[in-house]
Protein backbone atom coordinates (compact mmCIF):
# COMPACT_ATOMS: atom_id res chain seq x y z
CA UNK A 1 0.00 0.00 0.00
CA UNK A 2 2.93 2.44 0.54
CA UNK A 3 4.55 1.60 -2.20
CA UNK A 4 1.02 2.67 -3.76
CA UNK A 5 1.14 5.73 -1.90
CA UNK A 6 4.67 6.61 -2.89
CA UNK A 7 4.25 5.98 -6.86
CA UNK A 8 1.48 8.30 -6.91
CA UNK A 9 3.11 10.84 -4.86
CA UNK A 10 5.51 10.71 -7.13
CA UNK A 11 3.61 10.52 -10.48
CA UNK A 12 2.11 13.61 -9.35
CA UNK A 13 5.07 15.73 -8.53
CA UNK A 14 6.47 14.53 -11.85
CA UNK A 15 3.12 15.86 -13.68
CA UNK A 16 3.07 19.17 -12.04
CA UNK A 17 6.86 19.91 -12.72
CA UNK A 18 5.97 18.78 -16.27
CA UNK A 19 2.98 21.86 -15.91
CA UNK A 20 5.01 24.48 -14.98
CA UNK A 21 7.39 24.11 -17.65
CA UNK A 22 4.43 24.45 -20.02
CA UNK A 23 3.25 28.31 -19.42
CA UNK A 24 7.52 28.77 -19.40
CA UNK A 25 7.76 27.68 -23.01
CA UNK A 26 4.84 30.01 -23.80
CA UNK A 27 5.94 33.11 -22.80
CA UNK A 28 9.58 32.15 -24.31
CA UNK A 29 7.05 31.54 -27.83
CA UNK A 30 5.65 34.92 -26.86
CA UNK A 31 9.28 36.79 -26.50
CA UNK A 32 10.44 35.16 -29.90
CA UNK A 33 6.93 36.28 -31.82
CA UNK A 34 7.42 40.18 -30.03
CA UNK A 35 11.10 39.47 -31.49
CA UNK A 36 9.66 38.44 -35.09
CA UNK A 37 7.65 41.33 -35.39
CA UNK A 38 9.99 44.00 -34.68
CA UNK A 39 11.96 42.68 -36.82
CA UNK A 40 9.26 42.94 -39.96
CA UNK A 41 8.52 46.12 -39.22
CA UNK A 42 10.76 47.78 -40.90
CA UNK A 43 10.25 51.50 -41.87
CA UNK A 44 9.74 51.73 -45.89
CA UNK A 45 9.77 54.40 -47.96
CA UNK A 46 9.57 56.02 -51.68
CA UNK A 47 10.65 58.22 -53.65
CA UNK A 48 10.34 59.34 -57.88
CA UNK A 49 12.21 61.40 -59.73
CA UNK A 50 9.91 62.31 -63.11
CA UNK A 51 11.05 65.32 -65.35
CA UNK A 52 10.36 64.52 -69.69
CA UNK A 53 11.72 60.91 -70.55
CA UNK A 54 13.85 60.45 -67.32
CA UNK A 55 12.76 58.47 -64.22
CA UNK A 56 14.66 58.23 -61.38
CA UNK A 57 12.83 55.72 -58.09
CA UNK A 58 13.89 54.19 -54.81
CA UNK A 59 12.55 52.18 -52.32
CA UNK A 60 14.07 52.17 -48.86
CA UNK A 61 13.64 50.37 -46.32
CA UNK A 62 14.97 51.57 -42.97
CA UNK A 63 15.98 49.97 -39.65
CA UNK A 64 17.46 52.62 -37.16
CA UNK A 65 19.98 54.51 -39.22
CA UNK A 66 20.82 51.56 -41.50
CA UNK A 67 19.59 51.31 -44.82
CA UNK A 68 18.47 49.18 -47.91
CA UNK A 69 16.27 49.23 -51.12
CA UNK A 70 16.34 49.23 -54.77
CA UNK A 71 17.09 51.89 -57.12
CA UNK A 72 16.10 52.22 -61.03
CA UNK A 73 17.93 55.03 -62.98
CA UNK A 74 16.15 55.70 -66.30
CA UNK A 75 17.66 58.02 -67.87
CA UNK A 76 16.89 59.63 -71.69
CA UNK A 77 19.59 58.70 -73.91
CA UNK A 78 21.85 57.13 -71.45
CA UNK A 79 22.24 53.33 -70.38
CA UNK A 80 18.85 52.51 -67.78
CA UNK A 81 20.42 50.78 -64.92
CA UNK A 82 18.64 48.99 -61.58
CA UNK A 83 20.37 47.43 -58.64
CA UNK A 84 20.03 47.57 -55.03
CA UNK A 85 21.06 50.13 -52.50
CA UNK A 86 22.80 49.87 -48.61
CA UNK A 87 23.56 52.88 -47.11
CA UNK A 88 23.44 54.81 -43.83
CA UNK A 89 22.23 58.05 -42.52
CA UNK A 90 24.48 60.71 -41.26
CA UNK A 91 22.81 63.78 -40.26
CA UNK A 92 20.64 65.31 -43.25
CA UNK A 93 23.33 62.64 -45.99
CA UNK A 94 22.08 59.68 -47.31
CA UNK A 95 25.73 57.38 -48.11
CA UNK A 96 24.74 54.66 -50.24
CA UNK A 97 26.93 51.97 -51.60
CA UNK A 98 24.77 51.27 -54.89
CA UNK A 99 24.91 47.63 -56.87
CA UNK A 100 23.71 47.97 -60.53
CA UNK A 101 23.26 45.49 -63.33
CA UNK A 102 23.39 48.00 -66.73
CA UNK A 103 23.69 46.87 -70.67
CA UNK A 104 25.07 43.40 -69.33
CA UNK A 105 27.71 44.60 -66.81
CA UNK A 106 27.11 44.63 -63.22
CA UNK A 107 28.91 47.52 -61.29
CA UNK A 108 29.50 49.29 -58.41
CA UNK A 109 29.29 53.13 -57.06
CA UNK A 110 28.73 55.58 -54.36
CA UNK A 111 25.80 57.91 -53.91
CA UNK A 112 24.74 60.80 -51.38
CA UNK A 113 21.82 62.30 -51.28
CA UNK A 114 20.96 65.58 -48.93
CA UNK A 115 17.34 65.04 -47.51
CA UNK A 116 15.23 68.09 -47.40
CA UNK A 117 12.01 67.11 -45.61
CA UNK A 118 10.54 64.60 -48.36
CA UNK A 119 12.71 65.15 -51.03
CA UNK A 120 16.32 63.84 -51.63
CA UNK A 121 18.68 65.96 -53.86
CA UNK A 122 21.24 63.73 -55.53
CA UNK A 123 24.80 64.77 -54.87
CA UNK A 124 27.67 65.73 -57.95
CA UNK A 125 31.23 65.47 -57.59
CA UNK A 126 34.42 64.09 -58.71
CA UNK A 127 34.52 60.48 -58.71
CA UNK A 128 37.43 58.00 -58.66
CA UNK A 129 37.71 53.88 -59.15
CA UNK A 130 38.68 52.29 -55.56
CA UNK A 131 38.31 48.67 -55.36
CA UNK A 132 36.04 48.39 -58.63
CA UNK A 133 33.83 50.75 -57.60
CA UNK A 134 33.36 54.50 -58.55
CA UNK A 135 33.46 57.01 -55.10
CA UNK A 136 33.72 60.48 -54.63
CA UNK A 137 37.18 61.69 -54.50
CA UNK A 138 36.47 64.23 -51.74
CA UNK A 139 33.00 63.88 -50.41
CA UNK A 140 33.05 66.97 -48.49
CA UNK A 141 33.23 69.18 -51.95
CA UNK A 142 29.84 67.69 -53.14
CA UNK A 143 27.15 69.86 -54.88
CA UNK A 144 23.91 69.34 -54.37
CA UNK A 145 21.16 71.01 -56.80
CA UNK A 146 17.87 71.42 -57.69
CA UNK A 147 18.29 69.59 -61.11
CA UNK A 148 17.43 65.98 -59.85
CA UNK A 149 15.31 65.95 -56.66
CA UNK A 150 13.18 63.16 -55.85
CA UNK A 151 10.06 63.27 -53.76
CA UNK A 152 8.79 61.15 -51.28
CA UNK A 153 5.83 59.22 -52.98
CA UNK A 154 3.37 56.29 -51.87
CA UNK A 155 5.13 52.97 -52.20
CA UNK A 156 3.28 50.38 -54.67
Amino acid sequence: MKTYILLFVLLTGFLTACQNTTPTSKKADSVITAENKTVSKLEKECYLYASGKDTIAMTLRKNGDQLSGDLLYSLFEKDRNYGTITGKMKGDSLFIHYIFDAEGMHSARELIFLKKGNQLLEGFGDVEEKNGEMVFKDPRKIQFNNSIVLQKGNCK
